[in-house]
């Protein structure tokens, strides 16, 4: 049996087409920021050409799979998938002009307003950031109002002695959607650059100690104005943000990773990744405005 996880990491190999060996599968696999340890595995053991078999069958599968609830099953129940012929040629756009939906033991496709011949079918798949969409469908739409910036390991590292309360809360660790049957990190910045409420919550009880105080921001009482706490909050994720900006011009502006961009079409998707992440870090950090030093410089100035 091949469990779940080298399933899971195996299944984000499904941008390979045509023939591959293992070591442009390792290069693929790394280049667009996804764990390679399972696949590391298998071709150290000498089975490379197992990981080429295994990963297109998935893809085959995966790819082709809807949605479809298993009576015997939990609503949540990672298994409720099935094969839809018909269903799986419709291709995805947000401007959908059909929807599924399950009628007793069938999908049913229905037209939400009128289809002229030879019009191409359009459904909506998901409302999930760009990384999700690589991972699952090997493209990225664009325009993603969806997307955002993961910035789940750094408010990890500085909540950590606050992980009992948040874990109690449910505001700590990963978010599971189980649906799909992969984990969704839990502190993010959305599309057009603002915090996650989470990440808030994350960030502020590292910074508010009063019990009494800190339920009053988690139920949307707290005064934000002259908040010594919201404005170390902000200072807070300026430093990430700032980081994340450095990291991503990096990878964008690096001769090497260009090089090997190059070499593969495919793999220029995680250009359009990184890409994507330094337009929200930026938009968010324009929308945080100023650090405090500065802005009282402004208006002394003045």
């Amino acid at each position: 049996m091949v469990s779940q996880q080298r399933i899971e990491t195996l299944k984000r190999s499904r941008m390979l087409q045509g023939t591959f060996n293992a070591d442009e599968i390792f290069k693929i696999v790394l280049i667009s920021m996804i764990s390679c340890q399972t696949i590391l595995v298998l071709l150290w053991a000498g089975h490379g050409d197992a990981v080429v078999t295994i990963a297109r069958l998935l893809i085959v599968v995966n790819t082709r799979c809807v949605y479809y609830r298993i009576k015997d099953l939990t609503a949540d129940h990672g298994d409720n998938m099935t094969l839809a012929p018909l269903i799986d040629m419709i291709n995805h756009s947000s401007d959908e002009n059909v929807t599924i939906d399950r009628v007793e033991d069938a999908l049913e496709i229905r037209a939400t307003r009128e289809i002229q011949v030879g019009e191409e079918l359009n459904f909506s798949y998901h409302s999930r950031p760009s990384r999700f969409w690589l991972v699952e469908y090997g493209f990225i739409p664009d325009d993603n109002v969806y997307d955002d910036l993961d910035i789940s390991p750094e408010i990890e590292e500085i909540a950590l002695d606050r992980k009992e309360w948040l874990t109690n809360e449910d505001y700590w660790g990963f978010h599971h959607f189980l649906l799909i049957g992969i984990d969704d990190r839990e502190y993010t910045i959305t599309s057009d650059g603002f915090p996650s409420f989470r990440t808030e919550v994350a960030i502020m009880s590292t910074l508010i100690f009063d019990e009494g105080e800190l339920r009053k921001f988690l139920e949307g009482n707290y005064h934000y104005e002259g908040s010594k706490a919201v404005e170390e909050m902000q200072d807070i994720l300026r430093k990430i943000l700032n980081a994340k900006v450095e990291e991503c011009r990096r990878f964008l502006s690096e001769p090497i990773r260009r090089l090997v961009i190059e070499s593969h079409p495919h793999v220029m998707l995680a250009t359009k990744l990184w890409t994507g992440e330094l337009d929200i870090a930026t938009a968010a950090l324009i929308n945080l405005g100023p650090p405090r030093d500065e802005h009282h410089t402004e208006n002394t100035s003045r």
